[in-house]
């Protein structure tokens, strides 16, 4: 057990009153991760892929290649916990809601009456504020790893089957490749504005071993992981795959060039990419071993900032519609001017360059309530400098532009 510190989407409260416990569905923000040098192939496991129900499950009902929404699960305990029904209230939990009740016939004492609370798990410290399903927040607390649930009735029967295939030792043993993640219990919680949006995949393929007389058994999967929603025309779509550390690459039958990972290929219209592997069991005189491959798919879009100016377009003339100015000690001297091609796109030159440019040929001007004066390049005291010709206005013209950004 550890203390953690994540960002991401939240959903999907619910009351069980019979351990008593609030729990929450988190999907981790995979961008706010990464940059914290946060190891999601550790933090996302098996089970918040296959377990945890998603509502957003792609491809096949085939539990042995299943792609869905990886999820982890926010733990509130209410009191008294299963199983210890006389273990005494921590002293500061004094929440208490009427609408959940316990209900547990063999503990008379507390059947059908309020459990209590560290907090209010529907407006949780530190706000107090009601979470709604979706909110983007910030949640610190304990993160724990939950063992399988084999032949869970929630789950249908080639999930089931497929959880049996992916365990690793006996019981409830830490190194289960079955296992999921929890943030149990989450002390702290804060709603926060969402950075952008992300698609989160994970992808779960196993194959069962056999002998070494019996054909190879083999799973493939191939799924359309699609884009979330494109924020701007020029946005340009990235993803990643992680590859989690429970995949026996030896058993990777078809999937990238080094076999390290699946086939991913990227398509435009619609935006999305397409995941394709397939894995074999192992086969042995003792019955073989599973084939096993574990990823996670993310996909953001990056927004490209404004895009800098460059120089102007062609020999103009060109209007100058900024100037940077700085005091060179009682003068107030042209650095840089600038001003707008054809096209629309921005335009600024240094005035070394601006100067050049007028050497060679270029043209520019001002324009104010409409009156040109052309710019020129004037010397004084030994140094050439940027100015406007004499016109009806006696102050350099350029001067009177707004600086350019």
């Amino acid at each position: 057990m550890r203390t953690i510190e994540l960002q991401g989407w939240i959903g999907g409260g619910g009351f069980n009153d019979q351990d008593p416990d609030f729990s929450y569905h988190f999907e981790v923000d995979a961008g706010w991760a990464l940059a914290r040098g946060i190891d999601l192939s550790q933090l996302v496991k098996v089970g918040n892929i296959l377990q945890l129900p998603s509502e957003e499950h792609d491809g096949t009902a085939d539990g042995r290649a299943w792609c869905a929404k990886p999820l982890i699960k926010l733990e509130i305990v209410g009191h008294p916990p299963k199983g210890q029904r006389d273990r005494k209230k921590p002293p500061d939990w004094g929440v208490m809601d009427s609408s959940p009740l316990l209900d547990d016939p063999s503990a008379p004492e507390f059947d059908k009456k309020p459990p209590t609370w560290p907090f209010d798990p529907t407006k949780p410290v530190p706000g107090n504020v009601a979470i709604a399903d979706g909110d983007y927040v910030h949640v610190y607390g304990s993160l724990v790893t939950d063992k399988r649930h084999s032949n869970d009735k929630n789950f249908p029967a080639t999930v089931n089957d497929a959880i049996e295939l992916w365990k690793t030792g006996l019981g409830n043993n830490e190194n289960d490749d079955a296992r999921w993640t929890e943030v149990h219990p989450p002390d702290w919680f804060k709603v926060c504005s969402a950075p952008g949006s992300q698609v989160l995949r994970g992808v779960v393929v196993v194959a069962p071993g056999t002998f070494p007389w019996r054909a190879r058994i083999e799973s493939v999967l191939d799924v359309d992981i699609p884009a979330p929603p494109k924020p701007a025309p020029n946005s340009v779509l990235h993803f990643r795959e992680i590859v989690g550390p429970e995949t026996d690459t030896g058993t990777i039958i078809e999937g990238n060039a080094t076999l390290t990972g699946a086939e991913v290929t990227q398509t435009t219209n619609p935006d999305q990419i397409h995941v394709h592997v397939k894995v074999g069991g192992r086969r042995s005189y003792v019955g073989g071993s599973p084939g096993k491959f574990r990823a996670l798919y993310w996909l953001a879009w990056d927004v490209p900032g404004p895009i800098p100016p460059g120089p102007p377009l062609g020999a103009g003339p060109h209007r100058v519609s900024c100037a940077t100015k700085h005091r060179v000690g009682r003068l107030t001297a042209i650095f840089t001017i600038g001003g707008v091609n054809d096209d629309g796109s921005r335009w600024v030159l240094p005035r070394d360059a601006a100067i050049a440019a007028i050497d060679a040929g270029t043209r520019f001007y001002t324009e104010s309530d409409g009156r040109r004066a052309d710019v020129v390049v004037a010397r004084r005291f030994g140094r050439r400098y940027l100015k406007t010709r004499g016109d009806s206005v006696r102050r350099n013209n350029l001067l009177r532009l707004p600086a350019c950004s």
